[in-house]
């Protein structure tokens, strides 16, 4: 959101680097991914207004993670602290599945031939 009432926003980019566990997927607004950085080239942006977007992103780990996207433009903002957004994402808990081990996967492979040698005589 441009909030000046004053100056249009021109030559206006979104950047937002990829961190480590996210692979950029796509966006709404044409955003490119090059070098594990997105970026959204706005342009021009009036006054009080809005542009928006949804960046697409594949998650690679279970662990939390923080992305923080950022904006720019040609003229001198006079408050820049809102100039950047951060979303958290908490880790995923990792269910173990419980598996057999050698012996146990040994003794069901023993059991299941005992059980089909009388049905292959028949």
């Amino acid at each position: 959101t441009n909030q000046s009432t004053i100056n249009a926003g021109t030559g206006v980019t979104v950047t937002d680097p990829v961190p480590a566990g996210l692979a950029f997927v796509g966006s709404t607004c044409g955003a490119t991914e090059s070098a594990g950085v997105v970026v959204w080239t706005i342009g021009g942006l009036a006054t009080e207004t809005t542009a928006s977007c949804t960046l697409t992103f594949q998650r690679l780990t279970p662990a939390a993670i923080s992305n923080q996207a950022t904006v720019d433009g040609n003229e001198a903002d006079p408050g820049p602290t809102d100039n950047v957004a951060t979303a958290h994402l908490e880790s995923i808990p990792v269910t173990q599945i419980p598996t057999l081990g050698e012996w146990a996967m040994l003794l069901l492979a023993l059991s299941l031939a005992a059980l089909a040698v009388p049905r292959l005589r028949a």
